[in-house]
């Protein structure tokens, strides 16, 4: 294994121990907003993705790209169905699942990754 190769399998790693402990951490945090509605932590949630998106297309001056997809209806397409299930699967997530079970998916995701 070369040494860009090694480098990047580290970085994949630490990228998945991130993922993983975020997603950990997430059913703790949602049970703290127990008391705000989901429609509300949903919109949050779009709305600051959003806000994200557009500071990284900014700084990295990728705006034209937009436009591209923006006159692509095909790729529009795409991009509209895969907001609306990411959308929903976000909503279910926030509103059904309890943190107890958001861990154990988590633990046992873990599990199975790192036995392949």
């Amino acid at each position: 294994m070369s040494l860009e190769e090694q480098q990047r399998a580290k970085q994949g790693v630490l990228l998945a121990i991130g993922a993983y402990t975020m997603w950990g951490i997430a059913p703790i945090y949602f049970k703290a907003l127990s008391s705000v509605s989901p429609l509300e932590i949903l919109s949050h949630r779009v709305i600051w993705s959003f806000v994200l998106l557009t500071a990284l297309l900014h700084f990295g001056r990728r705006w034209r790209s937009v436009r591209d997809v923006l006159r692509s209806k095909k790729k529009m397409g795409y991009l509209v169905t895969t907001a609306l299930l990411v959308g929903v699967n976000w909503l279910i997530f926030i509103w059904r699942l309890t943190p107890i079970t958001c861990s154990m998916l988590v633990w046992v995701t873990t599990l199975t990754r790192s036995s392949t």
